[in-house]
């Protein structure tokens, strides 16, 4: 009953659920307190004066090295604290903590871990006949639609020759880029409307006005701005995305002191074309985010952080600051802070032996150096036989 309505607070921001079953539960005089904690904060609490504020304590710091719901005695009083994971698969997203008096004094905690015990049976049970009822629906519908199956073999036989193109056509690396309004929530909160449009506002149209039209694809959303590079030169989607990037860095100060901070991520990934536009905008589908959330707690505003695929390909190419990351909600990561590029020396001695991939991104790096000698760069094109 907790876990389930938890964790659509936790993942849509909706607490009508987790009211709910707190005033249920409230009815259990021994129960004095209920709360969530995601990313170390309360995001609901029975004392609402709380919500917001950091969560500590060593009973919570605990039970984050387990995945099972764990009782301790609260301090030197006759209460208990019971915290219980949120999980969505293998990924910690949260935390249940419930403090309960015990009124039954003569059998402490294994009697509150039968009341436990009791509450959750209880929540199962519930959620049990909540499954069987939709399953006999989606039966009953999935019935009627079996129908129509042939019907619909038919159709997809009879589809455009995008259907017939090969995977290499429909699937292509990706440069994801996003930049994460880290604090907008606690934002929201203590601005008013009006200054938190103006700031998005803001910072969406410095990203239209740096990006390269021809080959990127702009989208904003609750958490911030997510941009794809596509061009068919995947080396001029990573040099575009990391010279936007800096770009944006740059011109920050010439906006309004922001109430949230932007951080930057930058991945590298497979994204299926589809065939559908919206607004005469393409439509990609994957993975294209990295765990903006956890990496920005030790990202300072002017860092860009790439992921570990994108490291791998510019790890001879730029410097690099590694630093690992212990987040209670998804165990440990290694954030990859990207920093200046190599000497322009360095590069053109790299460039014999490196990848073909590799030479292409030298090329582009120096082209772009307004410092750079051209005939030394088309002196490398003859050599490479490359075109850029």
């Amino acid at each position: 009953m907790l876990v389930p309505a938890a964790t659509k607070l936790i993942e849509n921001n909706s607490v009508v659920n987790l009211d709910s079953s707190v005033k249920i539960l409230s009815e259990d005089n021994s129960l004095e307190v209920i709360s969530v904690i995601k990313d170390d904060k309360y995001i609901y609490h029975t004392n609402r004066a709380k919500i917001g504020t950091e969560a500590s304590g060593d009973y919570y710091r605990k039970s984050l090295n387990t995945e099972k719901p764990v009782v301790y005695k609260y301090d030197d009083s006759a209460n208990y604290i019971a915290l219980i994971p949120v999980m969505n698969g293998n990924n910690r997203i949260g935390t249940i903590c419930s403090i309960w008096k015990n009124i039954d004094q003569s059998n402490s905690i294994s009697s509150l871990r039968n009341k436990l015990t009791m509450i959750f049976v209880f929540a199962y049970l519930v959620l049990y006949c909540l499954i069987y009822i939709f399953t006999n629906k989606v039966e009953k519908s999935v019935s009627n639609e079996s129908q129509t199956k042939d019907i619909l073999i038919n159709q997809s036989k009879e589809r455009n020759s995008f259907e017939n193109k090969t995977d290499e056509q429909i699937v292509q690396n990706t440069v994801s880029l996003f930049i994460y309004f880290s604090g907008i929530d606690e934002a929201i909160r203590k601005a008013g409307n009006t200054a938190i449009n103006d700031s998005i506002m803001d910072c969406y149209k410095l990203t239209k006005e740096l990006l390269p039209a021809d080959i990127s694809h702009i989208n904003l959303s609750q958490n911030g701005i997510s941009v794809l590079f596509t061009d068919k030169s995947e080396q001029k989607s990573v040099y575009s995305a990391i010279a936007f990037s800096k770009s944006f860095v740059n011109r920050l100060s010439e906006l309004k002191s922001l109430p949230f901070t932007t951080k930057i991520t930058i991945h590298i990934c497979k994204m299926l074309l589809l065939n559908e536009k919206i607004n005469n905008e393409p439509l990609f589908v994957g993975n294209s985010f990295l765990d903006y959330k956890a990496i920005a707690k030790v990202q300072a505003g002017n860092e860009i952080i790439v992921s570990k695929e994108l490291y791998e390909y510019l790890k001879e190419l730029y410097d690099f600051e590694i630093l690992d990351i212990l987040s209670s909600e998804s165990g440990k990561l290694i954030a990859y802070i990207l920093n200046a590029t190599k000497s322009s020396n360095e590069l053109i001695n790299k460039f014999e032996s490196s990848s073909e991939w590799t030479k292409l991104m030298i090329l582009l790096i120096l082209k772009n150096n307004k410092k750079m000698d051209s005939n030394k760069i088309e002196e490398l094109l003859k050599n490479s036989n490359l075109t850029i």
